[in-house]
């Protein structure tokens, strides 16, 4: 009898995965996470199924078997896809008329991102190769009594107080992984503080700085790679974390990144790794950022990030002694101490000189610099191209200035200035430095960055720098980046050539996006043109409009189909929602189905929903197989809430066996909610069992869960006790609370300290109640303070709620003041709030000045603002008019 090569190829996977000895939910959830293309329902037809495989399911299947063994410390697996694919694979194209793409190697991470051993990253020079700031070699041109070639690459080093807590993560990164970020301005000693520790290290830890071809792409693939790379006692370099985190252009890439970071430093069978990143603090604050319902920006960033962070202070304050020992051995510490006007790292990373140089450039150096400065404000990459350069910083010239230049001058101008400004001076390059590799490329100072992200932050830039990016070409992320920011600014216009240079350039989503700046210009036509284009080309969010269009039309089997093609691209969503709609028209069996198919599909939640359904319509049983299946594909929560269902129905034991297997199944807080419960029916001692064990188990926040139990018995000195021991377990919500236990006793200082640090661990809103006790006291003074302080620490409104105090209290200069210093610091609604408040007290005019100003300033409600309050004024044609093409480069409506 002939062979069957299919049927043989089925029999080899089978053997495969029983060998593994793990549920097929486990395995699909592991290759969702490693972003492979298996399905529940693909491989259950895989394995058992009687009709031809696809090959791309065949070796998504292989690798995902690998990775599984592999996190098992079994055998060696890296012969199983040329042992067991590659006899088949000509037997699979006779039998099938076609072949797979080629069995892929072990090389998903490129040659650059290759690690260093100790021995070769111990002789780096950290300055070309780990990007610590190069340091001065002179002094306003004076000497600094060594000859330059004798000078150390690096001035001697004074510890402060977070190279003590560094030394100690480092230190215990022997017992598991770690991770820390350090936070702190340009030129602050973040990076060489990381070279500074990481020097302790035994002789077989290893270094990668992951670099292409883009940071976050080579970080996301040395995570998800199969060979190896980020092997146990690997120091992984992220200096600049937010381009790995929130890379430009593409942020979804920054979160399936964290997502695998967090994914590996919990991984015990991968580790230990040691994992350091730095970050300024506008950066910190993106990044850990929350919306008004208290929901993170930026989920995976948000946990990785909060409570891992080391504060670097910009002064030596309280270092002075040690600071003279170095000064001592080093001459350009003294340097620093006589001219660092108190910022001494920033002295001798170069940022006075290259502060000099902006503040003191000429006209045509000037309006390149803010160009450049603009240009990454606005979410171009790093490495900014010279030919995009020079066209960006056309329109920022004044024509006065212009005119001023020597004719010769005034056709090259920003050429003549690009050199002028890339020479450096006491051993630091210019503001503008050559980027090593990459010809006709430059990059700006991250010094003088810093700088003109905070004194440009409310203006709009020119025309030419829109226009640069389509007409020089730029890639598909960059012209989405600056579409994104020209649409928030209300450029509708710009935006729409950058999103059709995006498209052109191969990025399906830019086409959804220029399709909804098409629909509301009132192009409906045009813009559905635009999403079935998208959709035909396999775009799931192309494919989900249009399935959502096929249901709204009646053709439900079509719209279906659609969801389907939809999620098998990448977006399961779409089955999710769609299975809630037939829950709520009561379509159950469709609603089971699509439901399933969302899980399948990577999305549990449908299946959470579908679980309680089953529980009101009386089909305990089938509820609760519905929810262990969404805790076994990742979403514990089910159970919890199938356990609320059965504690409101009376079954106290049943309810707490499913939180018990919900906890079991990695869900932290789910004994603590029981508890909560189990005090709202009254039941205090019950709760403050399961809060104990809650506690037990490794949730801090049952601790403050029990202390507020043991307040409202009367026992003050208990619940003080345990919300310190939560405090000290990294809840900072505790900490808030303590805070505000302060307050009340009178002592400000340790409330204040207590505040603020919750603020740094990612509870800012503790600084806001401070403000707010102290605003009832009459101190305005420190109202403003700790409101700023909050604002610093990350909290979206806290100068929005502020402003609004004032401009009731009848200050309008103080009210706008601190609405611009909100907006230079990121928050650009509180221009939006004052907008409104004018309008309330009759000033028109002003409203809508204050609402322009929030659109330059990026505030996506400015423009919104602004053609309501036209419509308000009579003006209806001028505000459809906004709502539908935007405004000018220059602010001026279209």
């Amino acid at each position: 009898m002939a062979r069957d090569p299919i049927a043989e190829l089925r029999r080899q996977l089978q053997n495969l995965f029983s060998e593994l000895k793990v549920p097929q939910a486990r395995l699909v959830k592991l290759a969702e996470l490693h972003a492979l293309p298996l399905r529940r329902t693909t491989l259950s037809d895989l394995l058992h199924g009687s009709g031809e495989p696809q090959w791309t399911t065949v070796e998504a299947f292989v690798l995902a078997c690998e990775l599984m063994r592999s996190r098992a410390k079994a055998p060696a697996v890296g012969p199983i896809r040329e042992a067991l694919l590659a006899p088949w694979q000509a037997d699979y194209q006779q039998a099938t008329g076609h072949s797979g793409p080629a069995i892929p190697r072990n090389d998903r991470v490129p040659a650059k991102a290759a690690i260093l051993s100790w021995a070769s990253w111990r002789q780096l020079n950290p300055v070309k190769a780990l990007e610590v700031h190069p340091a001065i070699t002179a002094s306003r041109g004076e000497s600094t009594g060594a000859p330059r070639g004798e000078m150390p690459a690096l001035p001697a080093y004074v510890s402060r107080a977070h190279d003590k807590a560094l030394t100690q993560t480092v230190d215990a990164v022997g017992l598991r992984s770690q991770f820390v970020v350090l936070v702190g301005g340009s030129s602050t000693g973040k990076t060489r503080a990381c070279w500074e520790a990481v020097q302790r290290l035994p002789e077989e830890w290893q270094l990668w700085h992951p670099l292409a071809p883009t940071r976050a792409r080579a970080l996301l693939n040395g995570l998800r790679s199969l060979s190896g790379v980020l092997a146990p006692r690997t120091v992984l370099w992220l200096n600049e974390l937010q381009d790995y985190l929130v890379p430009e252009g593409d942020p979804d890439l920054g979160e399936q990144a964290a997502a695998e970071l967090r994914e590996l430093l919990r991984d015990r069978s991968r580790g230990p790794v040691l994992a350091l990143g730095t970050l300024w603090p506008e950066h910190w604050q993106r990044l850990t950022a929350v919306d008004g319902d208290n929901t993170p920006l930026h989920p995976h960033a948000r946990e990785l990030l909060v409570g891992n962070e080391l504060r670097l202070p910009e002064t030596f304050a309280g270092y002075e002694g040690q600071v003279a020992e170095a000064a001592e051995r080093d001459p350009r510490w003294r340097a620093a101490m006589d001219y660092g006007r108190g910022r001494p790292t920033q002295y001798l990373a170069g940022g006075v000189f290259l502060l000099e140089r902006y503040t003191n450039a000429t006209a045509p150096e000037q309006a390149l610099l803010n160009a450049a400065g603009d240009a990454r404000r606005l979410g171009h990459p790093r490495v900014l191209p010279e030919a995009f350069l020079l066209q960006a910083a056309e329109d920022y010239l004044a024509e006065p200035d212009w005119v001023a230049l020597p004719g010769t001058r005034r056709r090259d101008w920003a050429k003549h200035a690009l050199t002028t400004l890339q020479p450096g001076r006491w051993g630091v390059p210019g503001p503008l430095r050559p980027v090593r590799g990459t010809p006709g490329a430059v990059e700006l100072a991250d010094f003088v960055e810093q700088h003109l992200r905070r004194t440009r932050a409310r203006l709009a830039p020119p025309a030419s720098l829109w226009t640069a990016a389509v007409g020089t070409g730029a890639e598909a992320e960059t012209c989405n980046s600056l579409a994104r920011s020209a649409e928030v600014r209300g450029r509708y216009r710009h935006a729409a050539e950058l999103y059709q240079a995006a498209a052109d350039a191969g990025d399906l989503g830019a086409l959804i996006r220029l399709a909804e700046l098409r629909k509301r210009a009132g192009d409906r036509e045009e813009a559905e043109r635009l999403v079935r284009a998208a959709a035909d080309a396999g775009y799931p969010d192309a494919l989900a409009l249009v399935a959502h269009e096929r249901e709204r039309a009646g053709d439900r089997a079509e719209a279906i189909r659609l969801l389907r093609a939809a999620a098998d691209a990448g977006h399961p969503d779409t089955l999710a929602r769609f299975a809630e709609q037939r829950i709520w028209a009561r379509d159950r069996a469709e609603a089971e189905r699509l439901a399933w198919a969302a899980a399948d599909a990577g999305r549990p939640r449908a299946l959470v929903d579908l679980a309680e359904l089953r529980e009101r319509a009386g089909d305990p049983e089938g509820a609760e197989r519905l929810a262990r299946a969404a805790a076994d594909a990742g979403h514990p929560r089910a159970l919890v809430g199938l356990a609320e269902l059965r504690e409101r129905a009376g079954d106290r034991e049943e309810a707490e066996r499913l939180v018990r297997a919900a906890a079991d199944a990695g869900h932290r807080r789910a004994l603590a909610s029981l508890a909560l419960w189990r005090a709202r029916a009254g039941n205090r001692e019950e709760a403050e069992r399961l809060v104990r064990a809650a506690a037990e188990a490794g949730d801090p926040g049952a601790l403050a869960h029990l202390a507020e139990l043991r307040e409202r018995a009367g026992d003050r000195e208990e619940a003080q006790r345990l919300v310190r021991a939560a405090a000290e377990a990294g809840d900072p919500g505790a900490l808030a609370d303590l805070a505000r236990q302060r307050e009340w006793a009178g002592d400000r200082e340790e409330a204040e300290r207590l505040a603020r640090a919750a603020a740094e661990a990612g509870h800012p809103e503790a600084l806001v109640h401070l403000a707010w006790w102290r605003e009832r006291a009459g101190d305005r003074a420190e109202v403003e303070r700790l409101f700023r302080a909050a604002a610093d620490a990350g909290h979206p409104d806290a100068l929005v709620s502020l402003v609004y105090e004032r401009e009731l209290d009848g200050h309008r200069e103080k009210a706008e003041q601190l609405a611009r210093a909100a907006a230079d610091a990121g928050h650009p609604q509180a221009l939006v709030s004052l907008a409104y408040e004018r309008e309330w007290a009759g000033d028109r005019a002003e409203a809508q000045r204050l609402a322009r100003a929030a659109a330059d300033a990026g505030d996506p409600d400015g423009l919104t603002a602004l053609a309501e309050l036209r419509e308000r004024a009579g003006d209806l044609k001028g505000a459809n008019r906004l709502r539908r093409v935007g405004l000018t480069a220059d602010g001026q409506e279209a």
